[in-house]
């Protein structure tokens, strides 16, 4: 069943809100003469309204390993790298990472939502020294959002690779 609710708005009549929850929302209301908007949603629904013209907040990388600045020893055998995102992905953005200044060799750990990025490295393919992990300005969320900016993180292979 739905719910009838009835709130005032502080902005100008005829301002157009959104739900600032997510995107896939068609959830859009104007604000009329008074304020007072008046709107039949669904019971569980959860909505935030913002103004219309509000730009979405962009997707930013939540986590990343071998973590920034640690060591990592080459007797580890192969070396994992992995980029967690804070939603999903648009797949090409695998082909948008680089592992120093090489762009390529990342995959999607799962295909359908691409929240993550993983590439494996064998220990011998990584030389003693500080190695760098990035993602272009240009990457973009599954729902056409694009990244704030470019992201860096490095990591220091230890000792000489067995």
């Amino acid at each position: 069943a739905n719910k009838s609710i009835v709130f005032s708005t502080p902005w100008p009549t005829g301002t157009r809100l959104v739900n600032a929850l997510t995107e896939a929302s068609a959830l859009e209301v104007t604000v009329p003469i008074g304020h007072r908007v008046s709107l039949e949603l669904p019971a569980a629904g959860v909505f935030v309204f913002v103004r219309g013209d509000v730009k979405p907040i962009p997707p930013s990388v939540t986590s990343v390993t071998p973590a920034h600045g640690s060591v990592v020893e080459p007797s580890q055998g192969a070396v994992e790298i992995r980029l967690r995102f804070d939603r999903a992905m648009n797949a090409s953005i695998a082909a948008l990472a680089s592992l120093d200044g090489t762009l390529g060799g990342f995959a999607c750990a799962v295909a359908v939502s691409c929240d993550e990025l993983v590439r494996t490295v064998a220990s011998g393919a990584l030389t003693e020294g500080v190695h760098v992990v990035e993602i272009g300005p240009s990457a973009l969320s599954a729902d056409g959002v694009q990244v704030f900016s470019s992201f860096r993180s490095t990591f220091l292979v230890s000792g000489a690779p067995p």
